[in-house]
């Protein structure tokens, strides 16, 4: 690199010139040159602005915001410098509407303004509560068919399809519990009492009020039976080799209130419309009115279907007894007993041969319209339904309990089933 001035690397000798003494140098005094401030004229070209600028222009910057009405904020007391409220009184810390005085807590209109109180469709305008049929119109009051037509009073189910029980059909589980126990007090009661108080005892059928007494003609030759002998249950493969018509394939099931049902004054049978309700009751009397006339009672031959106590589905005792027996010609026959007035009435009746309905009426021209039925096959097991017809206009389920032959007539020496 060459540096004018140095050669060869070496450094050249100078020395410092001589400095002159300061020579008193005075400041010239300063003067006023007279300088003019500019006319607003002139200062508003200078600027190149639009108009002429007052000779009047405050001072001072105006203690008012042209249309804001208060003193303009922005220089000591603008918030946020002190009095800013998020730091200590900025809301959501401390008065944060949504701590308190949100709409959700106090104000939210579900709680207060909510239309679900006063004006919300579902209780205002719900069919519920206006309009459900269930209050107004429901038909329970003027035309529920519980109080003129209910089935329950004349044509009641008494069984899962009962409507009044609940709120709808009953439940099968606990009819059956409530059933068993009644059908275990029921039974209890003439199984531990004493044999000696019970009615059809050994001696029962030689009474002369069964001899030469047209009420009670099919009893005259039941004294030739052995002691005891009404009491025997009858079975269904019994049935078989019994009836003069020969034996029927298959027992029909008659579980009323369950399989044969009244509703809106007809019968359903397995949930199929068979009949009207008056028609059923006519069947059943023509059932039990059938027995055929000009036959041998000396030659008729018995076979005993036992003796139950009879009452009400609902009821938890009962003093009502019948004991049947039924002949090779479908004869019904029997006997009516209440341990309350310790009287006895005849029972006659008829098995159908088409649909296998027992039905039978009293015997001795008394309450005629009165028709009870079942199953035959009803009448092999050991409880059972029953229908009792009081006329044609009201009918009821009725248990039917098998009781059972007393210890005493047992330890006889009983004979079969007359051949």
């Amino acid at each position: 690199m060459n540096i004018p001035g140095i050669k060869d690397g070496n450094r050249p000798d100078f020395s410092r010139p001589n400095i002159k003494p300061n020579p008193g140098f005075d400041r010239p005094a300063f003067s006023d040159p007279g300088f003019a401030r500019p006319s607003n004229n002139d200062l508003k070209d200078f600027l190149n602005l639009p108009g002429t600028i007052p000779s009047n222009r405050p001072s001072t910057r105006p203690a008012t915001r042209p249309g804001s009405g208060g003193n303009r904020p922005g220089i000591g007391d603008r918030p946020g410098i002190g009095d800013r409220p998020g730091i200590g009184d900025r809301p959501g810390i401390g008065d944060r509407p949504g701590i308190g005085d949100r709409p959700g807590i106090g104000d939210r209109p579900g709680i207060g303004d909510r239309p679900g109180i006063g004006d919300r469709p579902g209780i205002g305008d719900r069919p519920g509560i206006g309009d459900r049929p269930g209050i107004g119109d429901r038909p329970g009051i003027g035309d529920r068919p519980g109080i003129g037509d209910r089935p329950g009073i004349g044509d009641r189910p008494n069984r899962p399809d009962r409507p009044n029980i609940g709120n709808g059909d009953r439940n099968n589980i606990n009819i059956n519990i409530d059933r068993d126990k009644n059908i275990n007090n029921i039974r209890n009661k003439w199984v531990n009492r004493p044999p000696g108080n019970r009615p059809f005892n050994p001696n029962w059928w030689d009474g002369n009020r069964y001899h030469n007494n047209p009420h009670w003609h099919w009893h005259n030759h039941w004294n030739h039976y052995p002691a005891g002998w009404c009491w025997r249950p009858a079975t269904w493969v019994a049935f078989g080799s019994w009836f003069t018509w020969g034996a029927w394939t298959q027992p029909y099931a008659y579980d009323y209130g369950s399989t044969v049902v009244y509703r809106d004054n007809y019968v359903y049978v397995d949930n199929k419309q068979y009949a009207s309700a008056d028609q059923y009751y006519n069947q059943a009397v023509n059932i039990a009115d059938s027995v055929p006339e000009n036959v041998d009672d000396a030659k008729v031959e018995w076979m005993p279907l036992g003796v139950f106590a009879i009452s009400e589905e609902t009821a938890t005792d009962t003093g009502l007894m019948i004991q049947l027996a039924v002949s090779k010609e479908g004869i019904i026959a029997g006997t009516f007993y209440n341990d309350i007035t310790g009287s006895d009435r005849p029972l006659e009746g008829m098995v159908d041969q088409k649909t296998q309905r027992a039905a039978w009426k009293f015997a001795d021209g008394k309450d005629e319209d009165i028709v009870m039925e079942t199953g035959i096959y009803n009448l092999t097991q050991d409880e059972a339904t029953a229908l009792v017809h009081f006329g044609k206009d009201q009918t009821q389920t009725w248990l039917m309990v098998r009781l059972p032959e007393p210890e005493q007539d047992k330890s006889e020496d009983a004979a079969e089933t007359p051949q």
